[in-house]
């Protein structure tokens, strides 16, 4: 939902979409409402935890348009296991479930942030937006794994920011919604 909108204001704003992601149906329900907005949109299906799957759509990306100048990442979202319920305590949190949670909301943003980090150093340009969450931030009742992945991603953010702006000279952006300029440039 997101991301289809995230898409949407993209393809409104004349930007080519290529959207990526595991279900098909989601994933073609908002390329098909882009196009049918009059916008340009394609789609991948891609696991953003899947690096050589995030390589094949990189390179499709690059030899159809010319190179990638904004990475979205907006996967993300929670596993039953991970929530800490009603009436149970953060000791009945299941291990194998917060790893779960982690890896869809931190590493499915660190993976992709990489390989087109390495195309936008190539191209000197390009802009990366970081989807958090204000459980970043907060600390939200019951959701402690997608609460800690989501501050790991607003750090992650911070830190490559610092690094593009170290190798890059500002020509590369790095942001999440809520990081401050002195942050992101």
């Amino acid at each position: 939902m997101l991301a289809g909108a995230i898409g949407m204001g993209l393809a409104k704003a004349g930007v080519n979409v290529v959207m990526a992601g595991r279900r098909k149906e989601n994933t073609l329900a908002n390329v098909n409402k882009i196009k049918e907005a009059g916008a340009e949109a394609r789609m991948f299906i891609m696991d953003a935890l899947d690096r050589d799957m995030i390589r094949e759509t990189c390179n499709y990306v690059v030899s159809h348009y010319d190179g990638i100048d904004i990475l979205v990442n907006a996967a993300g979202g929670n596993v039953p296991g991970a929530t800490i319920a009603p009436g149970q305590s953060v000791f009945n949190m299941k291990m194998e479930d917060f790893d779960k949670v982690s890896d869809l909301n931190y590493k499915a943003c660190v993976l992709p942030t990489l390989e087109v980090g390495k195309i936008m150093t190539e191209q000197q340009k390009g802009s990366v937006i970081n989807i958090s969450s204000m459980a970043a931030t907060r600390a939200i009742t019951r959701v402690i794994g997608y609460s800690a992945a989501k501050a790991a991603v607003a750090n992650f953010t911070q830190w490559m920011a610092m690094e593009m702006g170290l190798k890059c000279g500002g020509k590369i952006r790095m942001n999440y919604p809520g990081a401050s300029p002195e942050v992101s440039e």
